[in-house]
Formats: C-alpha cells, sequence, structure tokens
C-alpha cells in the first residue's frame, strides 16, 4: 500500500507540473509526500539506492515548497503590512 501512495502522490505532483496548474508549487508537496514514503519504503526492504536518490529528491521538494510557497507567502505577507503600516500615516 505504502508503494501505492507514494506512486500516486508522484504522479499527482508531475501532473500539476506539466498542466501548468495555478496550484503548480502544491506540486511539491506531493512530491514531499512521495518521497517521504519511498524513503520509508526503501528503508525497510535496503533499497539503498532508492533510499538515497529520495532523501536527495526530498531535499528538491523541500527547495521547491520554500520557492513556490512560503517565500511568495512571506513577500506578500511583508507587502499587506507595509500597506497597513503606510495607509495608518
Amino acid at each position: 500500500m505504502l508503494e501505492t501512495y507514494s506512486a500516486l502522490f508522484g504522479v499527482i505532483g508531475t501532473l500539476m507540473l506539466a498542466i501548468k496548474s495555478k496550484y503548480a508549487g502544491a506540486a511539491f508537496v506531493f512530491y514531499s509526500f512521495s518521497n517521504i514514503g519511498w524513503i520509508t519504503f526503501a528503508a525497510a526492504n535496503h533499497h539503498w539506492g532508492l533510499l538515497a536518490q529520495n532523501l536527495i529528491f526530498l531535499a528538491t521538494s523541500l527547495i521547491g515548497i520554500w520557492s513556490w510557497i512560503v517565500r511568495p507567502w512571506l513577500a506578500d505577507r511583508k507587502k499587506k503590512r507595509m500597506a497597513f503600516v503606510l495607509q495608518e500615516y
């Protein structure tokens, strides 16, 4: 079952990027779930190459989450805060 969900999350993430979804950044969240599933599977079954590959993929997924979701959210939050402060004066 773990393999099925891991594969499914990876496919969903890939489709979100492939169709240029407005939620493409969320693809990296799906990739992260997929990576964690594959890491768990690989460690339990002693598939060290798969484990190493998905540890690296998880790192790139976390970079994607930062770049596509967290950093834009922080920038938008800062912009709104500045607009509020300027409006007060």
